[in-house]
């Protein structure tokens, strides 16, 4: 019976395998996957996500505003928009030309977007389609005109705040309708949009009377 040889690899050997194996597994460790290398930070995208999170009208239009400073042209500031898809109300083309034409901000109206040819063409301009315009009562009985702008974008020609207090109506009743009535309230006395405030304020004491609900303790008239 032939006696079977074990072979041993030498210890200085095996030191030498296993330290490479180690370094091997902390380079892997290490080295980032391509996909997860952080992209660098972009200002433009950066302000107009900010405007796309915020929570009231006026943030959202002062945060564009600052967008059409930052961003190098309107189809930088278009790409970025487009992430956004209810937050214009607008096309973007239309967007850009009217709030570069009614803008008080001079930086605003400086821009490299604003004073772009997509934006100021020098030839006749193209007639635009009928104006969405939503007649709304306020508060204390006037009736006003409103129309889409940022961050309050229309449905079926309405401002779709007003298309969606029936949902909240239909899901969390009286107390979902008050608590809209509340937020809107709360706005009236704002420069920017009280009187649309006190339109959709209206709105919701309209749908909480409908829907058989109790007026809320803090009703109150713009004349108030």
């Amino acid at each position: 019976m032939r006696s079977r040889r074990l072979a041993f690899a030498h210890p200085a050997q095996v030191s030498v395998a296993v330290a490479g194996a180690i370094v091997a597994v902390l380079v892997g460790a290490c080295t980032p996957d391509a996909g997860s290398e952080a992209t660098p930070s972009d200002p433009c995208r950066a302000t107009i996500d900010e405007a796309g999170a915020a929570a009231e009208l006026r943030e959202q239009v002062d945060l564009l505003d600052r967008a059409l400073v930052i961003c190098a042209t309107p189809e930088v500031f278009a790409v970025n928009v487009q992430r956004h898809p209810t937050l214009l109300g607008w096309d973007v083309e239309t967007y850009l030309s009217n709030r570069c034409r009614t803008v008080e901000d001079e930086s605003v109206r400086r821009s490299r977007i604003c004073t772009s040819e997509q934006v100021t063409p020098t030839t006749s301009p193209v007639v635009a389609a009928p104006e969405v315009v939503y007649v709304g009562t306020t508060l204390d009985g006037r009736e006003i005109e409103i129309r889409p702008r940022a961050g309050r974008p229309f449905e079926d020609g309405r401002p779709r705040v007003l298309v969606e207090m029936a949902e909240i109506a239909r899901r969390l009743g009286c107390d979902g309708v008050e608590a809209e009535y509340v937020r809107w309230i709360e706005q009236i006395d704002d420069p920017l949009i009280g009187d649309e405030a006190s339109v959709y304020a209206q709105h919701a004491l309209d749908v909480l009377a409908f829907i058989q609900c109790d007026p809320p303790d803090t009703a109150v008239g713009d004349g108030d």
